[in-house]
């Protein structure tokens, strides 16, 4: 479901160097590299769900 994410830097680039004849240069293969390697931390983030409930403090019933 995410691999997309995975995929569209490298057919961007490629999209570029075969359409707009765009050179690939060492910068562009090391800035693919690192939004790469940062898209993989994002998705294997491991993630808490917590509920607004949790977060918020507990309200004392008041007495009449």
């Amino acid at each position: 479901m995410s691999t997309y994410a995975y995929v569209n830097p490298v057919v961007a680039v490629f999209l570029g160097w075969l359409v707009l004849h765009e050179p690939i240069d060492r910068y562009i293969l090391l800035g693919s590299a690192i939004v790469i390697a940062s898209v993989i931390l994002v998705t294997s983030a491991k993630v808490e769900n917590q509920t607004i409930a949790e977060e918020l403090p507990a309200v004392e019933a008041a007495g009449d």
